[in-house]
């Protein structure tokens, strides 16, 4: 919503200030669902961004971008502190969604491509495992890579995002930022590079 109204012009020269922050926090009562048992990767925190038409760290690409989504009920929070739901289906509809919307983004961009395109990549975090396995199965289904040269690109375009991440722990929506973030801090831009972003709420590439 930032970037559209940046991009309209409604207002010209004003900035939007887009402050994302969350806490998850895994039930462990018994009998609340599957997720009690899940890997610890808990956090809380939160992510600040200026969104102006005058962009210093990082530039939007107008209409470069892939959405793609389905409702599907594999988190819930029955109270504000504490999360349930499915873990297996949550890591599935990841995956899935993950692939299929950089696939409409390839019907948006010409010529783009998986390994090539993105100088760096930022995905939404729950944990580094998560996102290590997103990455794999495109490279796999994108580029048919065997696995030494998925884990060297993992290492190159993929770990500088990570570094936060790791530090903070999932923080839901605002890990993707807190991943975009990292990247830009953590990354190599002696020149202007492109980085693609996987958002999980959205469910879409940019």
């Amino acid at each position: 919503m930032a970037f559209n109204f940046v991009l309209s012009q409604t207002s010209p020269g004003h900035k939007v200030l887009v402050i994302a922050t969350d806490i998850m926090r895994i039930s462990a009562v018994e009998g609340t669902m599957e997720m009690a048992f899940a890997e610890p990767s808990a956090g809380s925190g939160a992510v600040a961004m200026l969104v102006s038409d005058t962009p210093v760290a990082f530039q939007i690409d107008p209409g470069a971008n892939g959405y793609y989504g389905y409702e599907v009920f594999d988190t819930c929070r029955p109270v504000p502190d504490s999360e349930a739901g499915n873990v297996d289906l949550s890591l599935l509809s990841y995956l899935d969604c993950c692939e299929n919307s950089f696939k409409e983004y390839q019907k948006r961009v010409s010529g783009a491509d998986y390994q090539s395109s993105f100088h760096y990549l930022a995905f939404h975090t729950p944990f580094g495992g998560m996102v290590k396995g997103a990455h794999r199965s495109n490279m796999r289904k994108f580029k048919k890579v065997p696995p030494t040269v998925i884990d060297a690109d993992f290492e190159l375009r993929v770990t500088p995002s990570l570094t936060y991440c790791q530090r903070v722990g999932n923080i839901m929506g605002a890990t993707t930022y807190l991943a975009l973030a990292s990247a830009i801090d953590n990354g190599k831009f002696d020149q202007p590079k492109r980085l693609g972003i996987f958002f999980l709420w959205i469910r879409m590439f940019i």
